[in-house]
């Protein structure tokens, strides 16, 4: 009796083990294509004025280097330690309705979402504090097309890698400095759900500039 006890801790101990290792279906890239480590810690500290807004974008994407199709979505894990202001998460092709965790996608072999569209609006941007971000691997299924999805009641099967963004702006006001033309060069165009666009479309706009920034603009 007292094997098969022991037996039982040992098969619990290492179902522990297997549900706490990293996933890693998913990387985090910087805006060349390298792989981030998980667990690094990135420093942002430029600011953009989108109307009389300031915020601080997160320049990092994240690909699936998992070789088949996979469900993911990010998620911020510290939401109670940002000083003030607001986080905007929106990954995977979209924001979700909470501020803490993007829409769910599933994701074919290779795919890229180049930047991530996740940026703190803080109020006072002189604060500093550090968040951390999580992808999380989801539970896909098939829709009546026979497409591979995440439904809304998706399952979280797994904990992919972690980032770590600290937020410390090094300036004196709330503009980071003032851009070229070239460097405000918009290199490409996006709808609110990620689809990429070949012309301003009516709504929001999310723009990636050449200089990495993103920036989001009402189209009327």
């Amino acid at each position: 009796m007292k094997r098969l006890f022991t037996f039982v801790l040992f098969f619990l101990a290492l179902t522990s083990m297997k549900a706490q290792s990293t996933d890693h279906s998913f990387v985090f890239i910087d805006h060349n294509g390298k792989e981030i480590a998980d667990g690094a810690t990135i420093e942002v500290t430029d600011t953009t004025m989108v109307g009389d807004v300031i915020q601080m974008n997160i320049p990092v994407g994240i690909k699936n280097v998992a070789g088949k199709t996979v469900g993911g979505r990010l998620r911020h894990t510290n939401p109670s330690d940002m000083p003030n202001g607001a986080m905007q998460v929106c990954a995977f092709g979209g924001c979700s309705s909470s501020d803490e965790v993007s829409i769910g996608n599933a994701c074919e072999a290779g795919y890229v979402n180049v930047d991530i569209f996740t940026e703190w609006k803080p109020t006072d941007f002189k604060k500093s504090w550090t968040a951390t971000f999580r992808i999380e691997v989801m539970q896909t299924s098939k829709n009546f097309l026979g497409i591979e999805e995440v439904k809304s009641n998706a399952k979280v099967l797994a904990y992919g890698p972690t980032l770590n963004v600290h937020f410390a702006f090094k300036g004196t006001t709330g503009i980071s400095g003032v851009k070229t033309d070239t460097a405000s060069k918009v290199v490409a165009r996006y709808a609110a759900d990620g689809t990429l666009l070949t012309a301003p479309a009516k709504g929001l706009n999310i723009l990636r500039l050449a200089d990495g920034r993103t920036v989001k603009v009402i189209v009327k």
